[in-house]
């Protein structure tokens, strides 16, 4: 979702939050659907603010392990996305998609094996949701990225909000 000024390459202060990067990560949903009311609810009736920043909001990035784990109530957490990867054990497929951004892809404790939990993908961004993540940090311009992928993912852009128009 983007709430905000028409021309998302207009430089303003931005913010994205993309969350369930795995599966299992319900109070993110939680998090993120709280976050967005709270903005329905009070920017109604103030709109023009929207007229001078740009909010992202991405609750469920990872849906498919999301409905494993929720609707299938799956024993064991599915945290990987659910693309075809591993031919001797179909339930253990998927890519970890907080271990396949560019960032530091293969260092962190990851797999290259594609039936392990921790396989980070046969190379960086070769998954559909981390390069939607990635197209949109691109398009901040020198962005603060905090994460922390078993909750929430952040893009903070830092710039001041334009002052206000003065009063005619």
């Amino acid at each position: 979702y983007h709430l905000g000024a028409r021309d998302v390459r207009e430089s303003l202060p931005s913010l994205a939050v993309v969350a369930v990067l795995e599966g299992w990560e319900a109070t993110a949903l939680a998090f993120v659907a709280q976050l967005m009311a709270t903005l329905c609810e009070r920017l109604r009736g103030n709109a023009n603010v929207l007229h001078r920043t740009h909010v992202w909001l991405a609750p469920l990035l990872n849906p498919d392990a999301y409905a494993l784990n929720y609707r299938v109530r799956a024993h064991t957490p599915h945290v990987k996305n659910v693309a075809s990867t591993c031919a001797a054990n179909a339930s253990a497929s998927g890519v970890n998609l907080d271990r396949n951004f560019a960032h530091r892809w293969g260092a962190q404790p990851s797999s290259k094996w594609p039936c392990d939990a921790l396989y980070a993908g046969r190379k960086a961004l070769s998954e559909p949701e981390a390069r939607a993540v990635a197209e949109l940090v691109a398009l901040f311009d020198n962005a603060r990225v905090d994460s922390d992928e078993h909750t929430t993912f952040i893009v903070v852009r830092q710039r001041q909000l334009p002052p206000p128009h003065p009063p005619p």
